[in-house]
């Protein structure tokens, strides 16, 4: 169990709702955040973290 990936996953998921709020749903940087706080997500999932 990493926890880099969990920090990453935190942190992607926090910067996706920042720019959520700031640009909406639409916006291609919220949609890449999003990506990539789920991506960050299932590879902390994968390495053992619930």
């Amino acid at each position: 169990m990493s926890l880099s990936l969990i920090h990453a996953a935190r942190t992607a998921q926090h910067l996706a709702v920042r720019a959520l709020t700031a640009y909406g749903l639409a916006h291609p940087v919220t949609r890449l955040l999003l990506a990539a706080a789920s991506t960050a997500a299932a590879q902390a999932w994968e390495a053992g973290h619930r």
